[in-house]
């Protein structure tokens, strides 16, 4: 509407498209948020997710649905102290506090010695080791072994240590890696000390929901027969 006005004055011959500009300056002020970084927040919901549960009370739980013969117990209880335990070492690992990660081992036997040459000495502690008739802490481990499959890729030793060692004391654990990709090839050895904690461990694991996939827990066959079976999968 103030288009339409009729100019009048010393504007009276001035263009209509013609506009005057202030030359007042304007001071603006920037307002600083302190925003928290990614790792930051990351802590800071890993820490509000911990505060929710009582880690004693879940330990506690869980022993006495061992001591029991309800799977269903076992598995709800197994469920929430394996999910506390990822959840620290997740927090642990956003703050830059985790453990450097596991190199994969390049054979199945790389833990093993190397044999010696024919006519080498060889130590009093490994003669017979590897044999048919063996004994000792090498047959002892294997009878006392129990073979995991199933598992999802990005499973690992600690999610397996955390998963078997409240069934009792364990020796070692030992995870397949793909050797190109360093990826899980789904199948796990687990050596416990005592032979009643590796079948406790059994019967309970043994079609147990983990990561979205069912366990598969028995007992290792011997190393002669995985040998002679056809050579590793």
């Amino acid at each position: 509407e103030r288009k339409k006005w009729k100019k009048f004055g010393a504007a009276a011959n001035q263009e209509s498209e013609i506009t005057v500009q202030a030359n007042d300056d304007i001071m603006f002020e920037k307002t600083r948020i302190k925003q928290k970084s990614e790792q930051e927040k990351k802590v800071s919901d890993l820490q509000s997710a911990l505060a929710g549960s009582d880690k004693s009370a879940v330990d506690s739980d869980l022993q006495s649905a061992l001591a029991g013969s309800d799977k269903s117990a076992v598995v709800g209880n197994l469920k929430d102290m394996l999910y506390k335990k990822r959840m620290e070492r997740a927090m642990l690992a956003a703050k830059g506090l985790g453990p450097q990660p596991e190199l994969p081992p390049a054979e199945d036997d790389s833990h093993l010695p190397s044999k010696p040459s024919a006519g080498g000495y060889v130590a009093p502690h490994l003669r017979g080791a590897g044999g048919a008739g063996s004994s000792g802490p090498d047959r002892k481990r294997e009878e006392n072994s129990v073979r995991v499959t199933n598992l999802s890729e990005d499973t690992t030793e600690q999610d397996l240590r955390d998963l078997f060692s409240v069934f009792g004391n364990i020796q070692r654990i030992y995870v397949a890696y793909d050797r190109d990709t360093r990826e899980s090839r789904g199948f796990a050895f687990v050596n416990f000390m005592y032979r009643e904690d590796a079948q406790r461990a059994i019967n309970k694991l043994d079609g147990y929901g983990y990561d979205n996939l069912i366990l598969r827990v028995e007992w290792a066959a011997p190393r002669s027969e995985r040998e002679g079976g056809g050579g590793r999968r």
